[in-house]
């Protein structure tokens, strides 16, 4: 059986929204095999919302689980090939 989630991002991903965020990604369920995670309203980016966003990825990987992206803004990837984090988004 296929399970997804869903998760939409807020407009700024930055060092106050983190801990909002982590718990919203802690609250998926272990059996999901496909997280959706929209940041079409993100325009506020910082160092550590891409941390967070690569530690979900890479967690929901070891789970065997899927992460797809929608809305993805050229300034996103503009700012994740800054930090270096564009290809462990997967934000080609």
């Amino acid at each position: 059986m296929t399970t997804a989630a869903n998760l939409v991002l807020p407009d700024a991903m930055t060092v106050p929204a983190m801990a909002d965020l982590v718990a919203t990604m802690q609250s998926i369920p272990s059996d999901v095999d496909t997280v959706h995670i929209d940041v079409a309203a993100t325009t506020r980016w910082d160092l550590s919302g891409l941390q967070a966003l690569v530690t979900f990825k890479r967690t929901l990987l070891q789970r065997g689980a899927n992460c797809l992206w929608h809305g993805v803004s050229d300034n996103a990837r503009s700012v994740a090939q800054l930090a270096g984090l564009r290809g462990e988004l997967g934000w080609e």
